[in-house]
């Protein structure tokens, strides 16, 4: 029982959080796709471009992120929280 309910709120959570982490990802992508074709044209290397593009668009996009994402965590925890509570009752009547 509480299992099928902590499945659900995770499932929930995972759905609203996917556009959401697509969203970065994309932003990120592109940050660090142009920063490597900028790299690979004046001489320099790709690969530490990009590393250092992908930290740096990381960085840039955690609040928006963190603030997009803390309303649905909010709601996947209260979801958990009726589950164990629920539970909890259920075993104390055992």
């Amino acid at each position: 029982m509480m299992r099928n309910e902590q499945r659900a709120a995770r499932n929930a959570f995972n759905e609203a959080a996917k556009p959401i982490r697509a969203e970065r990802a994309a932003t990120v992508k592109a940050a660090v796709d142009k920063a490597v074709a900028e790299a690979k044209a004046s001489g320099k290397d790709p690969v530490v471009a990009g590393r250092v593009a992908r930290g740096q668009a990381m960085q840039a996009t955690k609040p928006d992120f963190d603030a997009k994402m803390k309303a649905i965590t909010e709601t996947r925890r209260d979801a958990m929280a009726a589950a164990k509570a629920k539970r909890d009752a259920a075993m104390a009547n055992r």
